[in-house]
């Protein structure tokens, strides 16, 4: 398998951490989402996900990244670090906004380079392959 290849597999499960990210605070406002553990701690671990995976993607094929305009890739990488390695002093309301108003962008472009690329992925996939 060539690092381009894995660099798509990596790509879609940045799009699984994506849709169960917006899964898990569909329906929720702000408040709520600041409330509600449950909803915020597995909104945080998706968002972490979808870092890691955008962190192996520049380890392993930053080429690809930069080809396909994937520059939002280092804030999701940053974010991840900070949600891990910060885990004591995770902001709630900055996890809010990435979740409700970064994530579903980041979604959108994942898509379209997905669909440039000639793959079809199933917008809405939950599961990693």
């Amino acid at each position: 398998m060539t690092h381009e290849d894995r660099a798509l597999d990596y790509l879609e499960h940045v799009l699984v951490a994506c849709n169960r990210t917006m899964r898990h605070i569909h329906g929720a406002d702000e408040a709520r989402f600041l409330q509600d553990y449950t909803i915020h701690d597995a909104a945080i671990h998706a968002i972490t996900v979808a870092g890691e995976a955008a962190n192996r993607i520049r380890r392993k094929a930053p080429e690809f990244m930069h080809r396909h305009g994937l520059t939002g890739f280092v804030e999701l990488i940053a974010m991840r670090n900070e949600l891990i390695h910060g885990y004591d002093k995770t902001d709630l309301q900055v996890a809010w906004l990435t979740a409700s108003r970064d994530i579903p962008v980041l979604r959108e472009k994942l898509l379209s380079v997905l669909h440039t690329l000639g793959k079809h992925t199933d917008p809405n996939v939950l599961h990693f392959q």
